[in-house]
């Protein structure tokens, strides 16, 4: 019997500066994730928190200044391909907020 494991891989980061962030949610991906992703990480280096929305309009995380999150999703539910991140915040920084995701390909071992 053969046995299945996965190969991971991470998706290309994006980034919008502090200066782009305000109190309107603002598209971090504005393409969307070109992969359906098990992992999100959003990393925060202003030195204000952020709002995090997955449809545009409600804030559905929180990212304090300076610091990260990590959004974990089990084999049988990904973060879809295409959906796009959004954040706000009190804008003005001089600094970035970037988000990074994992996806898995199955391979036969």
């Amino acid at each position: 019997m053969a046995s299945y494991k996965s190969r991971v891989y991470a998706i290309p980061g994006t980034a919008i500066a502090g200066a782009a962030i305000g109190g309107d949610f603002a598209q971090i991906n504005a393409n969307g994730l070109p992969f359906a992703c098990y992992m999100l990480r959003i990393i925060n280096e202003n030195a204000f928190g952020i709002n995090v929305s997955y449809d545009g309009v409600t804030a559905h995380d929180r990212v304090p200044a300076n610091q990260s999150i990590q959004l974990w999703i089990d084999d049988t539910t990904l973060f879809s391909k295409g959906l796009i991140v959004w954040v706000s915040g009190v804008g003005g920084g001089a600094a970035s907020a970037y988000l990074a995701g994992y996806y898995k390909v199955p391979v036969n071992a």
